[in-house]
């Protein structure tokens, strides 16, 4: 599966099964190509893909911090992700 690598990504598209492989790998090809901040839209609903989204963020070693996103970019209903400076 190819996944656009910009500042942001719309996870409404992906089936539930693909969503962590998904987010993994887009990670990983932001933080490559130098990203320092991206931000993951994965919606309000009743908070479910938050909490993997969140999960997955806990776990990426490249991940400096996370948290919901300003209220112009999705609130609640998004992700911003700041990565570790590149050594």
């Amino acid at each position: 599966m190819i996944v656009p690598i910009g500042p942001e990504i719309d996870l409404h598209s992906f089936r539930p099964q693909e969503f962590g492989p998904v987010v993994v790998e887009y990670l990983a090809e932001a933080y490559a190509k130098g990203f320092r901040d991206v931000v993951l839209i994965h919606g309000k609903g009743l908070g479910i893909q938050r909490e993997n989204v969140r999960k997955i963020l806990a776990k990426t070693p490249t991940v400096e911090s996370f948290q919901d996103a300003p209220y112009g970019w999705g609130g609640k209903g998004a992700t911003l992700v700041h990565f570790k400076e590149k050594l």
